[in-house]
């Protein structure tokens, strides 16, 4: 899984893949995947 805003990089998450041997999954909206985290550790 490759979240956050560098997702949407795809020569990023084919390096991963290419590195790792893995394969890479990538949500709908990479972006926000880790705003709900940031947001509960900020509220702390």
């Amino acid at each position: 899984m490759c979240p956050g805003g560098v997702a949407m990089n795809r020569g990023v998450v084919e390096a991963i893949r290419e590195e790792t041997g893995f394969e890479v999954s990538v949500p709908p909206d990479p972006g926000i995947t880790g705003a709900p985290g940031a947001a509960i550790a900020a509220s702390r």
